[in-house]
């Protein structure tokens, strides 16, 4: 189930908020008057969905590339990869 605060909870009750964005590793929307205004969420997940989302990228560029007929060495991509990872 979504977990949904007010803002009020980020000044009031931000070691809770904290905490359960550590232990649950879920989102925490936050609103603003009842409306969505921002999305708190722990460090480690946010960077497991930022990988994620460029590796998803990095396979539709080469999903694109193939449709194009562009092909690469898949040495060189792999390691290319792993290249661009070690320097983040």
């Amino acid at each position: 189930m979504k977990s949904i605060r007010p803002s009020s909870d980020l000044r009031n009750h931000y070691k809770e908020l904290s905490n359960q964005a550590k232990t649950e590793r879920k989102p925490i929307f936050i609103t603003v008057n009842g409306v969505g205004d921002i999305v708190i969420l722990n460090l480690e997940v946010y960077e497991e969905l930022k990988s994620e989302l460029d590796l998803l990228r990095r396979l539709a560029r080469g999903e694109a590339d193939l449709e194009k007929g562009k092909l690469h060495n898949g040495k060189e991509t792999f390691k290319d990869m792993l290249t661009s990872k070690l320097k983040k």
